[in-house]
């Protein structure tokens, strides 16, 4: 079977944000407002307005806190905050 994000051109896959850049962590916090997997893209609120969102692992639901980790095009990637 073929993953999903191979689909996709490599740099959809690499990550813009490195945890050194990060000031203060919650800079980089978004709320899901769509439901993210793996295989499909969702939506956050972040910094006050909506944006497309991906993950790499795991299910995230609305109301999740997640870290914004990259972003490619209007594309964010997010991870979760493991709170």
């Amino acid at each position: 079977m073929t993953e999903f994000w191979q689909h996709f051109p490599a740099q959809f896959h690499q990550r813009s944000f490195s945890s050194g850049d990060r000031t203060s962590l919650r800079e980089w916090q978004a709320v899901v407002t769509q439901r993210i997997t793996p295989q499909q893209i969702g939506q956050v609120r972040y910094r006050g307005t909506w944006w497309r969102a991906a993950c790499m692992g795991g299910i995230l639901e609305e109301g999740d806190v997640v870290y914004v980790v990259g972003r490619s095009g209007t594309t964010l990637w997010v991870e979760q905050t493991g709170s």
